[in-house]
């Protein structure tokens, strides 16, 4: 039966010239652009906390010497795991827009 009704959805794309995996494509579109919107805006938070960009802010929280800052190595830890979530879900939006639907 639910064969019967996939067929018929599968037809009807057919007839309208659409394809059966554009909603998919569209769904996965979407879920990965909120995705990256969130570490895109967790990454701007911290640029304009500290007014540096994050490979500057890095660099200055590995050249100091004097006491550890734990507030400012957790903010590191969190920026770079929202710069490697920005370049993994890009990734997949490259992938998906390379994806023929």
């Amino acid at each position: 039966m639910a064969n019967v009704k996939l067929k018929n959805i599968s037809d009807i794309y057919d007839e309208l010239g659409l394809s059966v995996f554009e909603p998919l494509k569209i769904y996965a579109e979407n879920y990965i652009k909120t995705k990256l919107q969130k570490y895109i805006a967790e990454s701007m938070t911290f640029e304009k906390k500290y007014n540096l960009k994050f490979l500057e802010f890095k660099e200055n929280i590995e050249k100091k010497t004097e006491d550890e800052d734990f507030d400012l190595e957790n903010d590191l830890m969190d920026w770079e795991f929202a710069i490697k979530n920005i370049l993994y879900w890009q990734e997949k939006l490259d992938r998906l827009g390379n994806t023929i639907a």
